[in-house]
């Protein structure tokens, strides 16, 4: 046989081994790629999954069942993805500890938009996160909290309370906050005080009164966060505050221009202690004195920040070292001030 033919035979079978050779390799080497990285070498279409959006949640006192049971409904809107499942509720009764995703609470069908929880005053603090879960088993990153967290109202020492909101309520009316009626109440006197003039603010329920009405009636006509206020009660009561919970930072604008201080609300979950959202140096210190009230017995607990007395020391002295939700405190300044914390950081 001639050379040159059996060179281009032995050419021909070489570049026939080759192209196998490559199809044997690449074509499972791409299906590989294909399957970790979504990407093809030759020819594919590229998609990838996301997370759905989230479904926004409030939450609001329902009705209250007999004396200390209230019931809240929790209510979304859907998510605008199209290829939700279902939606997943996750609770903690410890805000700072947070939620365990690994432990939903209940998993409701895609159509469930409402429910109402009726074993809310078995806790004394509850919090609801609601994410929405995809047909692909994808979760959003919703954070959005809202909370549940009660407050014991006594009727000693005439009744009253000091009292703040540390939550964000859906409806921030009296009567939407403290929700009772004319044939079943507790709250009858609510009073704010005006710190640049020092002059207090009253509100008064008309259905303790001779009119028996379902109304409040006074100088304000909402109950906000970061407020201190009087509450006068006509029975114990344990008093659930409902409303979201804000990682935010929190600003409060303080005056020195009475004796007794500023009457504030403390806007958070969390406790906090006071020299971690108190900014004082002994070169530079503004709130010099915190009072809070026992509403059990009547009595006054008071800290003082010892930079500002004869003894120097920057530290703070006194019957508590923290501030608590739920609680009305009044603080002292020197000086006219805004006071600047970070409400509902979880530290933990």
């Amino acid at each position: 046989m001639n050379s040159n033919k059996i060179g281009t035979y032995v050419l021909v079978g070489l570049i026939i081994i080759n192209v196998v050779l490559i199809f044997l390799i690449f074509t499972p080497f791409a299906a590989f790629m294909d399957k970790i990285t979504g990407f093809y070498p030759v020819s594919t279409t590229l998609f990838v999954l996301g997370p759905p959006a989230p479904p926004n949640l409030t939450v609001w006192v329902e009705g209250r069942i007999d004396f200390e049971n209230v019931s809240v409904r929790l209510n979304w809107t859907p998510s605008n993805s199209t290829d939700v499942a279902n939606y997943i509720l996750y609770t903690t009764p410890n805000y700072s500890a947070g939620f365990d995703f690994s432990v939903p609470n209940l998993t409701l069908p895609n159509t469930t938009l409402t429910i109402v929880e009726t074993n809310a005053s078995s806790f004394n603090e509850l919090y609801y996160l609601l994410r929405a879960n995809a047909s692909y088993d994808l979760q959003d990153d919703n954070n959005k909290t809202w909370g549940i967290l009660a407050r014991q109202l006594y009727n000693t020492s005439g009744g009253y309370n000091m009292v703040s909101i540390p939550v964000e309520s859906l409806n921030r009316t009296i009567k939407e906050v403290f929700v009772q009626n004319e044939s079943d109440y507790y709250a009858t006197l609510l009073f704010r005080r005006n710190d640049t003039t020092g002059d207090f603010e009253a509100a008064v329920y008309l259905g303790a009164t001779v009119f028996h009405l379902d109304q409040w009636i006074g100088q304000f006509s909402t109950v906000d966060p970061g407020f201190g206020y009087w509450i006068k009660v006509s029975r114990p009561y344990k008093f659930p505050a409902v409303g979201e919970v804000r990682v935010e930072n929190r600003t409060k604008q303080l005056y020195n221009t009475t004796s007794v201080g500023n009457f504030v609300g403390w806007e958070s979950v969390t406790r906090e202690k006071i020299e971690d959202v108190v900014p004082n140096t002994l070169t530079d210190y503004n709130i010099t004195r915190i009072d809070r009230r026992d509403d059990a017995t009547g009595d006054f607990d008071t800290v003082i920040y010892l930079g500002a007395t004869v003894f120097r020391i920057d530290a703070w002295a006194g019957q508590f070292d923290k501030f608590e939700p739920g609680y009305g405190y009044w603080l002292r300044t020197d000086e006219n001030t805004v006071w600047t914390y970070e409400g509902n950081v979880r530290r933990t």
